[in-house]
């Protein structure tokens, strides 16, 4: 087989992994209880049809199952996310949820590892970002800066919880994901609700790539060519329409985090003169954020608008064409 059949066959495995066998055809009997039955179990003690000898597929069922391979279980669920992932969060969004093990639990589960596995290696104790302490220090006792007690102790939880801290943080993109990808050709009018999973699949990716670049930094770089390849997988655009569409997401989510972060910081200021200029900032970059998030709608649709017209003239030409007609 050649490396282009080898790929072919792998991107259609991609986009359909699992084939259910139907099993209903013509009447069981139960190899356990001795009930015969049609359907694809016994309704009397639950035995799968077609169960009886064993043979080397049921061996094979049976070591995977030992090690948690089976169908639904969390190393399975993640090594699907890891290798097929748009396609995986399309077929959990699309309502084939047996494929999947829950993703809240799958990401706290990626998250214990993590946690133990820095506590083993002794890589937890220094926090990749250090917050200066100011509430003792003299400029503060002065008033001439901020204290910043509440964002030292949002940050800190959020580094110690590292399951939670990356749903937040990921959770961020819901919006303008929505916005952005509302109008996508392969998942068209995706719900918020939907967006909210999507994000926790993109927050247990992200842990991973935390994980591995705990070992090498150069595995960093699978952050971004996950966003890029789940997004394209799941939503369909090509690779400019995803690309340039990631980058303003990418750039929203910035900007939220900064109205975060000032909201932060807003308790702690003391002078009418900080107030003001601090609410001004956040309610400017507000009206700013929502004028961005419009027009990305607005080209969103009037892409799905061409999209259509354009599939309606080619579906004309097509019956229109002589070979239709004869």
């Amino acid at each position: 087989m050649s490396p282009k059949e080898l790929y072919r066959k792998f991107r259609t495995w991609q986009k359909s992994p699992i084939q259910y066998k139907n099993k209903n055809e013509g009447v069981h009997h139960c190899a356990n209880c001795g009930h015969e039955f049609e359907g694809n179990y016994c309704p009397i003690c639950r035995q799968e049809a077609g169960d009886g000898r064993i043979s080397w597929i049921w061996v094979q069922q049976s070591i995977m199952n030992l090690w948690g391979m089976d169908s639904r279980s969390m190393p399975y669920s993640l090594f699907q996310l890891l290798i097929r992932p748009g396609y995986f969060i399309r077929d959990f969004i699309s309502g084939r949820r047996q494929v999947s093990y829950p993703p809240v639990g799958m990401l706290f589960g990626v998250a214990v590892v993590y946690v133990l596995f820095l506590q083993i290696m002794g890589w937890g104790g220094t926090p990749a970002f250090e917050i200066p302490d100011t509430t003792t220090d003299t400029a503060s006792v002065h008033g001439t800066e901020p204290n910043l007690s509440l964002f030292k102790t949002v940050f800190n939880w959020l580094q110690d919880n590292p399951g939670w801290g990356m749903m937040a943080t990921t959770m961020i993109l819901i919006l303008p994901t929505w916005v952005y990808f509302h109008h996508s050709p392969r998942h068209p009018r995706h719900t918020l609700p939907e967006g909210v999973f999507i994000q926790i699949f993109m927050a247990i990716l992200l842990l991973v790539c935390t994980f591995l670049s705990e070992i090498s930094f150069w595995f960093s770089l699978l952050i971004p060519f996950y966003f890029y390849l789940t997004y394209r997988q799941l939503f369909g655009y090509r690779f400019w329409g995803t690309l340039w569409r990631l980058v303003m997401t990418s750039f929203v989510w910035f900007f939220i985090v900064i109205i975060i972060v000032l909201a932060t910081l807003f308790p702690e200021l003391e002078s009418p003169q900080e107030v003001i200029w601090f609410a001004t900032a956040i309610v400017s970059m507000i009206a700013i954020l929502a004028f961005i998030l419009f027009i990305g709608y607005r080209i969103g649709k009037t892409t799905e608008k061409r999209r259509i017209k354009h599939a309606g003239n080619q579906a004309q030409q097509d019956t229109n064409s002589p070979e239709i007609a004869k």
